[in-house]
């Protein structure tokens, strides 16, 4: 016992007579001799480094399972992130592998400053599926503040229903308001339908509980399938006033499937713009002319010409009349003579049709519009016919005129009336062809010259009159005659 505590009491006074001995301040670390015995502090040689702090974050879980959720509903879960050391703000996404959507995750924050992290953050993740099946391909992604990118992987599966029976329709938002509109112009908005455990397709049907208007609510589409409205199908609503005033009769009804039919209340109010508050009555045409370059007697082209009427106080007249003296409207027709202040308004669309009655240029034909207190306006209609092509092999193949197609004058001396099998009848009256048709039906004639054309004739009397004089191959049917026009 003696001996051990004479062996503790001289480990003690070693280490003493160390610590108490100078070290040299080189950086060898060596004792000094020289110093002065009574040098008692510890100098460290080596200069100290800085301590740094990588940035970095902390997320836990590292992973979302969100298990079964019924379509239609929703679940939400959270994670924590914690940051030391960023270099500046983290951003979070919500990305999928397998397509551009998120599979119906969602988060709530989407970006986290430095002094956010530094305390922590919950973010919150929720799951609201928009299609039957288990969705496993998506993550949310957070990166940014000089850290290397890290995830949260999410899973969830979806059922088509949380509830054990019955059929069910439904939409949002139930109503939409469009506001105040000007008149003229249009607004759309949009609303969604899903139907659970549907037997059959959706109707979708536009009511008003006015008669005879739909107050100007249009949609896109008219019926839904059950399986499009499992996974939700987006409806467009259009409103486009025609009169001045508030509109708050109509719904979308929504309807079908064996499912109670659900309502989207529609409304809106129409007003006329201040801009055109402040303009006297205007008719606007565009274009502002129309050139039916070169048709083949016998054929028509179709054009058209858009109208538009601004404040105007009553309807609009439209007429086709030519400068030249006893003359027709050289075949220029038109398919509206009137139109309503509404109409113009909203612009009225007027198909024009050139079908020449002879060979020259037509243009001295124009469209006269007037009324509604606005100045008239007037579109020139231009247009020049040629002969038809001659029609060289029409006649080859018939056994009894193969030789007609360029007919001799010597070959009858008389106007010639022919008839045969399906009662029709033609005859040369003066310069004029008189077809007798029992049908609507076309006919084609050729004069001694090559020039043939093509005629429409209705079921009746039909006057073709000629410009040439001589023997005409008159074709109807599968028959063919030949007349003589003085």
């Amino acid at each position: 016992m003696k001996h051990k505590l004479l062996l503790a009491i001289v480990l003690v006074m070693a280490v003493v007579q160390c610590w108490a001995s100078p070290f040299d301040s080189s950086r060898t670390g060596n004792l000094d001799t020289n110093s002065n015995s009574t040098r008692r502090d510890f100098i460290v040689s080596d200069s100290l480094k800085p301590f740094i702090i990588e940035p970095y974050i902390t997320v836990n879980p590292k992973s979302l399972d969100f298990g079964t959720v019924a379509l239609g509903r929703k679940v939400s879960k959270t994670f924590k992130v914690r940051g030391f050391g960023l270099k500046g703000n983290l951003t979070l996404q919500v990305l999928s592998t397998r397509s551009s959507s998120s599979d119906g995750f969602s988060i709530n924050v989407t970006t986290i400053t430095p002094a956010q992290a530094m305390q922590g953050v919950t973010v919150r993740v929720t799951y609201e599926p928009t299609y039957v099946g288990t969705q496993n391909s998506t993550s949310v992604y957070i990166n940014g503040g000089g850290i290397e990118t890290q995830t949260v992987a999410l899973r969830g599966t979806c059922t088509s229903s949380h509830e054990p029976i019955g059929s069910s329709i439904t939409v949002n938002p139930s109503s939409l308001d469009f506001g105040t509109v000007n008149l003229g112009e249009s607004v759309t908005k949009t609303f969604t339908v899903r139907g659970l455990r549907l037997s059959g397709s959706l109707n979708l049907e536009v009511l008003t509980s006015r008669s005879g208007s739909s107050d100007e609510f249009a949609i896109s589409r008219t019926t839904i399938s059950r399986t499009q409205a499992l996974f939700g199908v987006e409806v467009k609503v259009t409103y486009t006033p025609q009169a001045v005033g508030t509109n708050n009769y109509t719904i979308v009804r929504v309807s079908g499937g064996g499912a109670e039919s659900q309502d989207v209340t529609l409304s809106g109010s129409c007003v006329i713009s201040p801009i055109l508050d402040s303009i006297p009555p205007t008719i606007i045409v565009k274009p502002q002319s129309l050139d039916f370059g070169t048709v083949q007697l016998g054929q028509s082209v179709t054009k058209s010409i858009v109208v538009r009427g601004l404040r105007l106080n009553g309807p609009l007249t439209l007429n086709v009349l030519t400068s030249r003296a006893n003359s027709t409207s050289d075949g220029f027709t038109i398919n509206k003579t009137t139109i309503t202040p509404e109409q113009a308004l909203l612009g009225a669309t007027v198909s024009v049709t050139y079908r020449p009655l002879y060979v020259g240029t037509q243009n001295t034909t124009a469209i006269y519009i007037s009324g509604g207190g606005a100045e008239s306006v007037v579109v020139p209609l231009t247009g020049t016919c040629i002969e038809r092509i001659p029609f060289p092999p029409l006649f080859a193949g018939d056994d009894s005129d193969a030789n007609l197609s360029t007919p001799e004058v010597g070959d009858i001396s008389t106007t010639g009336v022919n008839q045969w099998s399906q009662n029709v009848n033609i005859v040369a009256q003066g310069h004029d062809i008189i077809i007798d048709s029992p049908i609507d039906q076309s006919a084609t004639i050729c004069d001694i010259n090559g020039h043939a054309r093509s005629v429409s004739l209705k079921a009746g009397r039909n006057v073709i009159p000629t410009r040439a004089t001589g023997v005409h191959i008159v074709r109807v049917g599968n028959a063919t005659a030949k007349l003589f026009i003085k």
